[in-house]
């Protein structure tokens, strides 16, 4: 099943001015695809096989590229929301099956998935999948559901130490540091299987 994330990361050796035509930006996002190509595969065995090879829009507007340094405000945009968004995929999801719940007549949720089990004492007839992939995500666990993902390095703003983040959900910490510094992120969607 093939996938797709957003993952923020570190810019390091890439500047505006390095930047200036599209053959460069093709070559800075190859480069990063297969520097988090080489991360992913190795740190999320379960869930990322293998980095796509596909490439994401490189144009100055491309949602599926944003240097910090560029669009600092499309960086700040999507780290405020950053947690949110799997939370409200979340419930959304959630939501989804109270529907199914409601449309077979049934007034709870959990009475509609007792009413599911099968005589082998498993649910039958009803896709918890989206859910609990949902939950994984709203519970920092990488899944097929999760929206984004950071490796990052950040600065601890009272004492300047340097920390890696790795994570699908972004701690108080690593989240005012970015939004205080856009400039040294980049965020990249990848397609993975």
């Amino acid at each position: 099943m093939s996938c797709s994330i957003r993952v923020l990361t570190n810019v390091d050796e890439w500047s505006k001015e390095t930047l200036s035509d599209p053959e460069t930006r093709k070559k800075a996002a190859e480069e990063i695809r297969e520097s988090l190509r080489i991360n992913l595969e190795e740190e999320y065995p379960g869930e990322i096989w293998y980095v796509r090879e596909c490439m994401p829009d490189v144009s100055l507007d491309s949602d599926e590229l944003i240097f910090g340094f560029e669009r600092p405000e499309a960086i700040c945009k999507t780290v405020e929301n950053w947690n949110l968004k799997s939370t409200k995929n979340c419930i959304n999801q959630m939501k989804k099956l109270e529907d199914q719940a409601r449309d077979k007549g049934f007034q709870t949720l959990s009475a509609y998935l007792e009413s599911a089990i099968n005589d082998d004492g498993n649910i039958s007839g009803v896709s918890l999948y989206s859910l609990r992939k949902a939950l994984d995500a709203a519970d920092d666990m990488l899944s097929a559901e999760s929206p984004y993902l950071a490796q990052i390095q950040y600065k601890d703003i009272k004492s300047a130490y340097s920390y890696d983040y790795k994570g699908v959900r972004l701690d108080p910490e690593a989240k005012a540091y970015i939004l205080e510094h856009p400039e040294e992120y980049v965020l990249i969607e990848i397609a993975y299987d």
